[in-house]
């Protein structure tokens, strides 16, 4: 029913959503389980959308948890127009968003920034296992139920920095080659390990 208000108020011109990606229709919102995304200009719109949360709480006697709603501005917002703004629907305003799903829901300029705790989760796992003495297929198994599965998710959402791929792929060959009796000496080039039987 929300959805249904936010599509109308847009279809009249109330609020108007953003543009993702030129040639493809406005976003003004998204929903997932009990969470929602609204999105619009910094403008007098968020009258529109107090009425439109007014209209929903009443008809679905349902109401909306302004203590864990959030605002985020674009960084081109002046701050005492950001205060006033948030004053409207009476939330606080965060920088940006916290990880939705284990993602993150806004990745800025610096994917690599963004994105660095995948290669630290991968680290954190190996340098466990690196004091342990393995198998082959010990660490075989290891490199591909664990250590592969931690960027699969992510990879499915987002095109990773070619740089963060190859650091992956890094402590990978180091972990397969690893041996304290002696030095990290690749034996076999990666590309030659990788192909299928």
């Amino acid at each position: 029913m929300f959805s249904l208000l936010l599509q109308d108020a847009e279809r009249r011109g109330v609020i108007q959503g953003i543009v993702v990606v030129r040639r493809a229709p406005r976003v003004c919102h998204l929903f997932f389980a009990d969470d929602s995304l609204i999105f619009c200009k910094a403008s007098e719109v968020l009258m529109g959308i107090g009425g439109i949360l007014g209209v929903y709480e009443c008809s679905s006697r349902q109401t909306v948890n302004f203590e864990k709603s959030q605002m985020v501005f674009n960084t081109n917002v002046i701050h005492e127009c950001q205060l006033t703004l948030a004053g409207i629907l009476n939330v606080c305003i965060v920088k940006h968003l916290e990880k939705y799903l284990g993602l993150p829901s806004v990745l800025g300029h610096s994917k690599k920034i963004v994105f660095q705790g995948i290669l630290e989760k991968i680290w954190t796992r190996l340098l466990g296992w690196k004091e342990k003495l393995l198998s082959t297929a010990g660490k075989e198994v290891l490199i591909k139920a664990v250590l592969q599965s931690i960027p699969t998710y992510v990879m499915q959402c987002f095109l990773l920095p070619i740089n963060l791929l190859r650091q992956i792929q890094v402590a990978f060959t180091d972990f397969w080659w690893f041996s304290p009796h002696w030095n990290k000496i690749h034996w076999l080039a990666w590309d030659t390990l990788c192909t299928s039987k």
